[in-house]
């Protein structure tokens, strides 16, 4: 296996090790909650209270670990026991519930083997053992606290991406909602992994009425969980060193990135007819730069995820195709998404395309937003050739200062000009974004402006052009003679 320079392969023998204390961990362990509340519904006596009457505050000792009345179930949080129970009456575990109580405890112990070799690297294994002698210098108590919060951090969002990560396979379109994660508490590594067990205990007590969705609201977990993780993750220092790493778990194909979600590099299953470079009559500089940007797109290097064009300058980021109606912004698409999957298919690498449209726009606010999230996301995935187009852009992305704007184009706008020419904006050279509209001057001037080249659709201009769309249009059913005309020669590129 060739690993790259920063990239730090996660021995198995160093998982396994860690086996035996993520096992005690889906059998039982007591948790105290200090933020979140059970999610449990009120008791009897609680609900035959009139609203009317005063009750006074429970006392809940804030030392950790120091149990207080019972939160999730009465003798502790038996995680492994939960799952194996989901199904109802069945005393048989099904091979689902055994895949996922497989992958928990998989991911407990990826989670806690990084979190050791990161506290060996940044000193902090030296600062637990003079803690626990008691010779830990006044000086230094900061600098622990802050390192036991990283670890924290560190081993709460690798066991999320990595049950995600085993869990893809088995997931399904159901979908469960399990609101928003509150017990994220960081003061140490267990106590963090502690607190978020207990909530997934209640999530799966709650959700988990079948094997469908017991995966689904696991998942549902997990991405709560990185999105917690990561929001905490951007104002805690010490991280750093963990940020910039990149860790390889070989039995699981799993690639960990800092922060990122890992991601596979799986190829879209595309639903469209690809068109070949000569069925796209006239628009001979367009389709010049689109044969020319698929060429590119291919030099992409898979191991350094870099472009050398991105290097060297001249990589097309992002373009804008306008025209008049009727002129082939459509088939300039299928004929280029055709060219790379064709590239794809004979290089053996993965292709993603993806088209975001008016049915992406939403009424709920913050939607809108987070489907233009995912598509920027899905389609900038650097373990894949990406191409995603935006057609009649002019409806889809709000002009700021338009009365006549829904909050929904607003909020698409927003996103796609921080996306393509954002501060955080990373171009790999594996993807390009192409913006189509007729009318670009409805376009936002700040968004057009992050377009990268346009290129002009101007449709079939030449006598042969004509010809050649007629006979396209028409096919085979007609007996109109060509005359001396060659069909498609003109189509071919000669100069630009």
């Amino acid at each position: 296996m060739s690993l790259d320079s920063d990239q730090m392969e996660l021995r198995e023998d160093d998982i396994q090790r860690h086996y035996a204390a993520a096992e005690r961990m889906l059998e039982g362990f007591d948790h105290s909650p200090r933020i979140a509340r059970p999610r449990q519904q009120l008791t009897l006596d609680e609900k035959e209270i009139s609203p009317g009457i005063g009750r006074t505050r429970r006392l809940r000792s804030t030392t950790p670990g120091l149990a207080t009345r019972s939160t999730g179930r009465p003798d502790g949080v038996h995680l492994g026991e939960r799952i194996a129970t989901s199904k109802g009456g069945d005393p048989l575990m099904s091979p689902l519930q055994a895949t996922v109580q497989h992958g928990l405890r998989r991911s407990i112990a990826i989670a806690l083997a990084i979190g050791e070799c990161w506290a060996e690297r940044n000193g902090l294994l030296e600062l637990k053992q003079a803690n626990l002698s008691g010779s830990l210098a006044s000086s230094r108590r900061t600098e622990f606290t802050e390192l036991l919060a990283a670890e924290a951090l560190i081993s709460t969002h690798v066991l999320a991406n990595a049950l995600a990560w085993l869990l893809l396979d088995h997931g399904s379109e159901t979908q469960v909602e399990v609101g928003e994660l509150q017990e994220l508490v960081t003061d140490n590594a267990q106590l963090a992994l502690h607190g978020v067990l207990w909530e997934l205990d209640q999530i799966v007590a709650l959700h988990a009425s079948d094997d469908v969705h017991l995966v689904a609201a696991l998942l549902a977990w997990t991405e709560q969980l990185l999105e917690k993780v990561v929001l905490r993750a951007e104002n805690a220092p010490r991280l750093g060193s963990f940020t910039a790493s990149v860790w390889r778990v070989e039995a699981d194909r799993l690639t960990l990135r800092g922060f990122e979600p890992a991601r596979r590099g799986g190829s879209s299953n595309l639903n469209m007819v690809f068109k070949r470079p000569e069925e796209v009559i006239g628009n001979h500089i367009a389709k010049h730069q689109a044969q020319r940007l698929a060429r590119m797109v291919m030099a992409y290097d898979f191991e350094r995820r870099m472009n050398p064009f991105a290097e060297l300058g001249g990589f097309i980021f992002t373009f804008m195709g306008d025209g008049k109606p009727g002129t082939g912004k459509t088939t300039l698409i299928q004929m280029m998404a055709g060219l790379i999957h064709d590239y794809c298919q004979v290089a053996g690498y993965p292709f993603r395309y993806q088209n975001f449209g008016v049915d992406n726009i939403d009424s709920y606010q913050g939607k809108s937003g987070q489907n233009a999230k995912a598509f920027i996301h899905h389609v900038m995935d650097p373990s894949v050739i990406g191409f995603g187009t935006i057609d009649d852009i002019d409806q889809i992305a709000g002009k700021r200062g338009d009365r006549q704007s829904s909050a929904g184009q607003q909020e698409v706008t927003a996103v796609l000009m921080e996306a393509f020419a954002g501060a955080n904006t990373v171009v790999r050279g594996n993807c390009t974004f192409g913006m189509f509209s007729n009318y670009p001057e409805n376009v936002d001037d700040a968004l057009r402006q992050r377009a990268g080249a346009r290129f002009l659709v101007d449709g079939p201009k030449t006598r042969e052009d004509y010809i050649d769309i007629l006979h396209l249009l028409l096919g085979s059913h007609h007996g109109i003679p060509l005359g001396k005309h060659e069909l498609y020669s003109s189509q071919s590129i000669k100069q630009a």
